[in-house]
């Protein structure tokens, strides 16, 4: 009988963070699993970021072949919006599931999701609005309830009593979906640690018993949910891993201004006049805000931007962020070079001007700590990185890797702030993966990446793996008889975004989004 797999996801957890907690004794579950299971840290994607690094996981893919570099992704007239499903250029692991016939089961993975053939997914927080919550849309009304108290985001992100509870219910919904619905993988991410994790790593890294009290809290809790999965699934390959991980933020690095004294960045005074419709990543050095423009209102002329404002708006209150207007502001479609966002860990330019880009990656290697270090550790073009050429201007021209401890902002302001916010956590590359259960050899891993997650699902459960991934098979983490005799299928099926099936108007077309629930 083929391997039915579990994937927990523990959104910004890192070995740093984790250790000292699994030392406490109180986390028997992960314990457990460290202990008798594979364990290792997982690199993950350039940029390391939820948005990027999650679609790298689905797809086994680097972002240059998925197509996601961000949360957002920039549009032809220079605007923002949400990444997509119709976005990814890549197959998911569960899209090929689906082919052959597997169910799989998603819960919070961050990408908008449509749906696909023999999967149930409740979608992230990137998902605009409840009514495509949970996919199939004729499973709603059997989950009605447990999907009504279901929450996307805190009011604030350092309340750990309000982040329990979100994470409650949100097992709460994981519960009756892994007993109701018949799978052979299924998928939960918590996003709880990565929320906590920005608000108090610093502190919590320092030992300040507060923040290591709320850390305990909030992993003892998942741990009891993670031992409530694995009880009731011992026939399951199960692997708890994360995107990226967390230390603590010292030093804020404003991208957009080391380029704007560079030359390369042209500034709009006037919110009216930006081409984004309403997502500016803009931060205050000591206050969490988000500003967004003011004049929303205006994009009435747009249905499906205005109502993206106003979510973006709602779920940014959820959070306890404030809204403002935002001046001054990037001119993504008149800048020579430019970073969209704070998790956009790219620069792009406009127009392919190599002379543009080779002074945006001297300017940003040539910005330095207190203590002499790079604050930008790394700039590479996509060749570079991802051995591709970038295919135009809505492709980002390179690629950075800020130093540990440091954040890139997208503000305009000044160019570098030293200081320590604080006691709050940025993101580091590193994140970590456990291997439990089946034919999984207890042990240590060799650092893996996190595009090595989906060829390994599916060469688990003996699914075909497609050709043109980045990632490989982590047979090192399994017995060797397993290893050796587990037959590797290869794939070279043609990838149909969702969005181009919608685009069609196949009569066979409609028929299969109609049996699917979606249409």
């Amino acid at each position: 009988m083929p391997q039915r797999t579990l994937v927990i996801g523990l959104d910004g957890c890192s070995w740093n963070v984790l250790e000292p907690l699994l030392a406490t004794g109180e986390l028997p579950h992960l314990s457990r699993l460290c202990a008798e299971g594979a364990q290792g840290v997982l690199e993950s994607t350039i940029p390391f970021y939820t948005g990027p690094a999650w679609a790298s996981y689905a797809t086994g893919s680097s972002p240059a072949r998925h197509g996601i570099y961000d949360f957002m992704m920039l549009r032809p007239d220079g605007r923002l919006s949400v990444a997509r499903q119709s976005d990814l250029r890549a197959a998911t692991y569960y899209q090929q599931l689906g082919r052959e016939g597997r169910r799989s089961v998603l819960v919070n993975l961050p990408i908008d999701q449509d749906g696909c053939d023999g999967a149930v997914i409740v979608n992230s927080w990137l998902t605009d609005g409840d009514a495509r919550r949970i996919l199939p849309m004729g499973k709603r009304e059997r989950y009605r309830v447990l999907l009504d108290a279901y929450r996307t985001f805190p009011s604030a992100t350092g309340d750990v009593e309000e982040l329990c509870a979100i994470e409650q219910a949100r097992f709460d919904l994981v519960r009756e979906l892994f007993l109701g619905e018949e799978w052979d993988h299924f998928f939960v991410l918590f996003s709880s640690t990565d929320w906590l994790g920005h608000t108090m790593t610093g502190r919590y890294l320092r030992g300040d018993a507060e923040a290591e009290a709320a850390m305990l809290r909030l992993y003892r809790q998942l741990d009891e949910h993670i031992g409530w999965l694995r009880e009731r699934a011992p026939d399951a390959l199960m692997a708890v891993i994360s995107d990226h991980g967390q230390c603590e933020e010292q030093v804020v690095v404003r991208v957009n201004s080391v380029l704007q004294d560079a030359g390369l960045v042209r500034e709009l005074r006037s919110v009216e006049a930006a081409p984004s419709p309403f997502f500016v990543d803009r931060r205050s050095e000591r206050q969490t805000q988000i500003k967004l423009p003011s004049a929303i209102g205006r994009y009435r002329r747009n249905e499906r931007m205005w109502r993206l404002g106003l979510a973006a708006k709602r779920a940014l209150a959820r959070r306890g962020l404030s809204v403002t207007a935002a001046s001054p502001h990037v001119d993504r479609l008149g800048s020579r070079a430019f970073s969209p966002t704070d998790a956009s860990f790219a620069v792009y330019v406009n127009h392919l001007v190599d002379d543009d880009i080779e002074r945006a990656r001297e300017a940003l290697l040539a910005v330095q700590l207190d203590d002499g270090r790079q604050a930008i550790e790394g700039v590479w073009t996509m060749e570079e990185l991802f051995g591709r050429p970038r295919s135009g201007d809505l492709e980002p021209a390179l690629f950075f890797s800020p130093a540990v401890g440091v954040r890139p902002s997208a503000a305009l302001k000044r160019p570098i702030v030293r200081y320590r916010t604080e006691g709050r956590g940025c993101h580091q590359r590193d994140g970590i993966a456990i291997l439990h259960g089946g034919p999984v050899a207890a042990g240590s891993l060799e650092p893996a990446s996190i595009c090595d997650l989906a060829p390994t699902l599916l060469w688990a459960m003996e699914a075909g793996i497609p050709i043109d991934g980045d990632g490989r098979i982590l047979f090192e983490a399994f017995e060797p008889e397993f290893a050796t005799t587990q037959p590797v299928r290869e794939v070279d099926e043609p990838f149909v975004a969702f969005q181009e099936l919608m685009d069609s108007d196949s009569s066979e077309v409609n028929r299969r989004l109609r049996e699917l629930g979606y249409i």
